[in-house]
């Protein structure tokens, strides 16, 4: 049997054009994969990744691509304001079931000035909105 192109015994890349990729968890309906990403790669562990999401058809699997949802952020623009618009995803991994239940976006947890951040990312267009938390229990 002939080598195919991006295997190695058995086993195949699912994205060649990455440095890194990482933390691939499944949809719950097991037809989506969305991982960590970054095509430079980078010399010290925390610096920003991508989100990339690949349709997963095993039948199909080396005709796949995938499609880059979040880019990495390299310098983070600013607002009229100079409030700095989103900075990244400075995130290490996915959490397992970090899916929407009708499987349309996923949400993780990053690191945005000196705090950790919730976010929603949309799997159709990568859209991110940051999830604001009310930490007020009533009590005063």
């Amino acid at each position: 049997m002939e080598k195919e192109e991006g295997t190695d015994e058995g086993c195949f890349y699912l994205s060649p054009e990455d440095s890194l990729a990482r933390s691939p968890p499944f949809s719950p309906l097991r037809d989506k994969l969305v991982f960590l990403s970054n095509e430079k790669g980078f010399d010290t562990h925390g610096d920003c990744m991508g989100l990339s999401i690949m349709d997963w058809n095993e039948s199909e699997i080396f005709s796949k691509r995938n499609m880059l949802l979040v880019d990495v952020v390299g310098t983070p623009k600013v607002d009229k304001e100079g409030k700095m618009l989103f900075p990244g995803l400075f995130v290490d991994r996915l959490p397992i079931q970090c899916f929407s239940p009708n499987n349309m976006h996923t949400y993780l947890t990053c690191q945005h000035d000196s705090a950790t951040k919730i976010l929603k990312i949309s799997l159709e267009d990568g859209s991110v909105e940051q999830i604001h938390v009310n930490n007020d229990d009533g009590n005063k």
